[in-house]
C-alpha cells in the first residue's frame, strides 16, 4: 500500500539563505506525525553539528583572543603564533572539535616524536588549552588530552645551551679577521665580546651607539616567524639597557654611519632593510666555513659572555642588570657554566689560600 499522507518539511536553508525541505510520507497520518518528528530531530541534529567549529578555526580565534592578549609584543607572541600555524592549526584539518579523539591526539604527537621534548612539550600544552577552551564553550563534553594515555612520545632532550671555553674563545678571536664579509666580522664581535642575544644585535641601528661613551643603547630586536622576518619589543628588564663596547669590538664597527640598520642588506631591491630570516642563516652557514666556531650555535655567544662574567668576579647586581634579568636566579640556573679548568682554577685559588694559611 502507497503513503497515503505526504507533507514538505523545512529542514535546514542553503548557502543563499533558501529553505531546504524533505518529504515526509505515511500511510495514516499518525505514522505521517512520527516520520515528521523523525525528519525534525535529525535536521536539529545536523545544524546543531555544524555550528560546532573547526579546529583550526577555533585555534586561531583561542590564540587570538585568549592567549595573545598575555603575552608580550615581540618575541614570545611571534615564536607562540608560528607554532599554531605550523604545528597546531595543521593537525585535525577539516575536523570539528566533537570529531576529535585520543588516538588522533597520539597520532599527531607520534609523527613529532623526532622533535625535541621540551617542543612536544610546549605543542601539548597548548593542545590542552584549546580543548579545555572548547569543553568551557560547550563545543564538547571532555578534552581528549585527559586521557591518561596521552603522553609526550619524544625522548629526544635539547642539548643544553654552553659556553665556550677561553681557550676556544681566544681561537675565534683571532680568526674573526679572516671573515671575508665586514658584516660577519662585526655579528662575530657582537657575540664575542658583549652579552647581546643574537635578535638584539641584528635590531641595532647606528643611531643606538654612543661612540664617545663607548656604549650602546638596546631597545629592540629582530625575531623570525613563518618565514618573515619582524622588529619586536623586548622583554621589559631587556629594553633600554645601556652595555659598554670593547674597543676591539668597536674597531670591527669602523667605519662609522649615521642612521640605518648595523645589519643591513645589501641585495638589490633590499638595500637597507634589515635582515630575512634566510640572510641571517646563510651568513651564519658562510661563517662556519671560514672559521672554526668550536661548535656553538649564536645564542651561545650569550651564555659565554655572563660565563666570563662569573669567571671576572663582576657583581651579581651588575652582571644581572647587563644581561637584561629581572633576578640572578636565571643567570645562575641557564647562563653561567663551568668547566674542567674553572674547577681547576676555582681549586688552585683554594689550595694558595690553604698554603697560606699553613705557612704563616
Amino acid at each position: 500500500m502507497a503513503s497515503k499522507y505526504r507533507e514538505k518539511v523545512k529542514v535546514g536553508v542553503d548557502a543563499n539563505n533558501k529553505p531546504i525541505y524533505q518529504w515526509a510520507c505515511g500511510k495514516t497520518k499518525e505514522e505521517l506525525q512520527q516520520n515528521i518528528s523523525c525528519i525534525i530531530s535529525a535536521a536539529e541534529a545536523k545544524n546543531k553539528e555544524a555550528e560546532i567549529p573547526l579546529w583550526g578555526e577555533y585555534a586561531d580565534t583561542w590564540f587570538e583572543t585568549f592567549q595573545r592578549p598575555r603575552l608580550k609584543p615581540g618575541n614570545s607572541a611571534d615564536k607562540q603564533r608560528a607554532r599554531l600555524d605550523k604545528q597546531i592549526i595543521p593537525m585535525f584539518q577539516g575536523k570539528r572539535l566533537n570529531e576529535i579523539n585520543t588516538y588522533d591526539v597520539m597520532e599527531e604527537l607520534t609523527r613529532r616524536k623526532g622533535y625535541k621534548q621540551s617542543y612536544v612539550r610546549d605543542i601539548m600544552n597548548a593542545m590542552k588549552n584549546i580543548f579545555l577552551s572548547a569543553v568551557e564553550d560547550g563545543f564538547i563534553g571532555k578534552s581528549p588530552m585527559d586521557s591518561r594515555r596521552v603522553a609526550n612520545p619524544s625522548r629526544n632532550k635539547a642539548e643544553p645551551r654552553k659556553a665556550l671555553s677561553l681557550e676556544d674563545q681566544a681561537d675565534i678571536i683571532a680568526h674573526i679577521p679572516d671573515l671575508k664579509k665586514l658584516n660577519d666580522r662585526r655579528f662575530m664581535a657582537f657575540l664575542m665580546y658583549t652579552c647581546m642575544a643574537p635578535n638584539e644585535i641584528l635590531g641595532l641601528r647606528w643611531e643606538d651607539f654612543d661612540f664617545e661613551n663607548s656604549t650602546v643603547h638596546i631597545q629592540r630586536g629582530l625575531t623570525f616567524s613563518k618565514g618573515k622576518s619582524a622588529l619586536g619589543d623586548l622583554k621589559e628588564e631587556g629594553r633600554n639597557r645601556i652595555i659598554p663596547l670593547s674597543e676591539p669590538l668597536i674597531a670591527y664597527l669602523k667605519p662609522f654611519q649615521k642612521e640605518g640598520f648595523v645589519f643591513a642588506r645589501t641585495r638589490k631591491g633590499y638595500e637597507g632593510q634589515h635582515y630575512s630570516e634566510q640572510t641571517q642563516d646563510c651568513a651564519w652557514g658562510r661563517i662556519k666555513k671560514q672559521i672554526d666556531v668550536h661548535g656553538m650555535v649564536p645564542y651561545e655567544g650569550r651564555h659565554t659572555f655572563a660565563t666570563n662574567m662569573a669567571r671576572a668576579e663582576v657583581p651579581m647586581k651588575m652582571a644581572v642588570d647587563m644581561m637584561g634579568h629581572t633576578d640572578e636566579r636565571m643567570l645562575i640556573r641557564h647562563y653561567q657554566h663551568t668547566n674542567a679548568d674553572d674547577m681547576k682554577r676555582a681549586g688552585n685559588k683554594v689550595f694558595d689560600m690553604m698554603a697560606k694559611v699553613q705557612s704563616a
